[in-house]
């Protein structure tokens, strides 16, 4: 038979190996991909978090937003021009 053979049998053997040692190389591969994808995880949730650190110290005070709202429009529309008097 041709598997009796020593040469067919080092062939098989240096194939299996060769086989073994590609999946050993794709289990590294994946490994650092997985650490890599690990690390982007956890430096976009601090960049989150950081972000949402800075919002909440901002404060919030609609009052206050309207109210310059509506000196913005009326400085655009009757100008900085100061009190002429009364008008009637």
């Amino acid at each position: 038979e041709a598997s009796d053979n020593p040469q067919s049998k080092g062939a098989a053997r240096q194939k299996l190996d060769q086989a073994k040692a590609e999946a050993d190389k794709d289990k590294d591969e994946k490994k650092q991909s997985d650490a890599a994808t690990a690390m982007q995880n956890e430096s976009e949730t601090e960049r989150a978090q950081a972000t949402e650190q800075w919002l909440r110290q901002i404060p919030d005070d609609p009052a206050g937003l309207l109210r310059r709202k509506f000196e913005y429009q009326y400085k655009q529309m009757y100008g900085d021009r100061p009190n002429e008097g009364n008008p009637w």
